[in-house]
């Protein structure tokens, strides 16, 4: 429970370092659960650009989230024990999918 409450402060922490425009579509598509469809028409922007905006905020998200110190494998069921800001093996191709890694399960 203490590893869920830490990854949230560093979620927390880690959105607010976005750039606006990438922490808004991360939370539409995350939070709201709208689809790439959807989240184009409530900003009036084009498919292709939303797509890329995702990717981008995933990207950024990740980064950020690597930078306090997790990694996609602590987010499986682990916190932050044994690792340390220069161990991580991130890359950002593991946010290529739909389902980026750092998304919530459940």
């Amino acid at each position: 429970r203490a590893a869920g409450r830490d990854l949230g402060r560093a979620l927390e922490r880690a959105l607010r370092g976005l750039r606006p425009q990438y922490r808004e579509i991360l939370l539409l598509r995350f939070v709201e659960e709208l689809s790439y469809e959807e989240i184009a028409e409530v900003l009036g922007s084009p498919l292709g650009t939303v797509k890329i905006h995702l990717f981008r905020a995933r990207r950024d998200l990740a980064r950020a989230l690597a930078g306090l110190g997790w990694d996609p494998e602590d987010l499986g069921g682990g916190g932050r024990e044994g690792r340390t800001a220069g161990s991580r093996r991130y890359r950002t191709r593991d946010c290529r999918s739909p389902e980026c890694r750092f998304r919530r399960s459940g």
